[in-house]
Formats: C-alpha cells, structure tokens, sequence
C-alpha cells in the first residue's frame, strides 16, 4: 500500500543520508589529518585517527601551540590548552575543532 511504500522510501533516504553523513565525517578527518601532518612536518599518510599523540615524532608543547593556532586559523575553534591535554590520539584533536 501507500504507506508501506513511504516507509521503504523514507529507510531508503536515512540509509543514504546515514551514508552520506560517514564519507563527509571521513573526508573531514582526512584533511584535518592533511593539515595537522603539514604542521607536524611529517611525511603525508603518516597520521591515521587512532595514532596516538605520543608516538608522533615532534609532538610537544610548541606543537600543541601550533595546534592551537590552527584549530584557531583553519576551522575558526578557540580550543583550550587544557582540553589538548586530555587528548590521547590524533581522533581525539580532530574531535576539538568538530571534524571527528
């Protein structure tokens, strides 16, 4: 009937929006993670979500200011020092400035 097809049609578009929602969630941690790598001056592909922040070659305070100033300069986040603090992964940073 009528409804039954709405239903479908209506789980169809959540599905796909669902979907959509993951690659753009995706897409945002891959250039977050672009950008933090320049930063870093690391090899590009060297950071994945997961990595975590002391195992990063050259991760420290001056960096943490440098992540400060991008947070600040590229997604326009005030982020608060002790909030890189609590960070554990590169994840976790991207969670800060909303691309996680």
């Amino acid at each position: 009937d009528g409804c039954s097809r709405s239903r479908g049609l209506e789980e169809a578009f959540l599905v796909e929006t669902t979907k959509t929602k993951s690659a753009t969630k995706y897409q945002n941690m891959q250039k977050f993670i672009q950008s933090l790598e320049a930063m870093l001056e690391v090899e590009p592909g060297t950071l994945q979500p997961a990595t975590p922040l002391k195992q990063i070659a050259g991760w420290d305070s001056m960096a943490a200011v440098g992540f400060l100033a991008l947070a600040d300069g590229e997604y326009g986040k005030a982020v608060a020092p002790s909030a890189i603090q609590q960070c554990a992964t590169v994840a976790d940073l991207g969670a800060l400035v909303g691309q996680a």
